[in-house]
């Protein structure tokens, strides 16, 4: 992961003769971080979880790579019970490293948000999946550790109320307290 750091960090305009970096190279980093989220025992290591927030952070700064980011983070966070949590703590360390202006990588956690509410709005959740209640976890726990960004979205969020789905109800109650209590 430290290798793929320092690729990551490179000024790339200097290997592509447009300043636009190819979509395969960044698609790598992407992959990565996806292979390491989706294995739990790689991600109890905060060193670790502190590397996948650099490799995001690098990629954040290629615009048109950011929406197979988001889609590649709502996969993870629809299919592994554990994404939820360290999705939320990486978009935390990815926002709040002190490195950078927050205001440029706020965004990451207000797509998140939206792109949560896109996959909602065109998903149908009467099944008893664990989508739902993972989507739920991941949305409590930004709420917790960022109830700023998560307020600027909330509008994405209430119509997730009138859902069938008692789970993401519930934690979208959870998430309107975490926001009354930390906002």
């Amino acid at each position: 992961i430290g290798l793929l750091l320092q690729f990551i960090e490179i000024n790339t305009e200097r290997l592509w003769a447009p300043a636009k970096v190819e979509d395969s190279y960044l698609n790598l980093f992407i992959q990565t971080t996806s292979t390491v989220i989706e294995n739990p025992l790689h991600v109890k290591n905060t060193s670790i979880r502190s590397s996948i927030a650099l490799m995001m952070k690098g990629v954040q700064k290629h615009k048109q790579i950011l929406p197979i980011l988001y889609s590649s983070l709502i996969h993870l966070v629809h299919n592994c019970e554990h994404a939820p949590a360290v999705i939320a703590d990486v978009i935390f360390k990815t926002i709040h490293d002190g490195q950078s202006s927050t205001n440029e990588n706020n965004n990451l956690c207000g797509e998140m948000i939206r792109e949560i509410g896109r996959s909602l709005s065109s998903t149908n959740f009467r099944s008893d999946s664990n989508a739902p209640k993972n989507i739920g976890v991941l949305i409590a726990s930004l709420s917790e550790v960022m109830p700023k960004e998560v307020l600027a979205n909330i509008s994405v969020l209430l119509p997730c109320l009138g859902c069938d789905c008692y789970s993401l109800r519930s934690s979208i109650v959870t998430t309107f307290g975490n926001l009354i209590l930390n906002a």
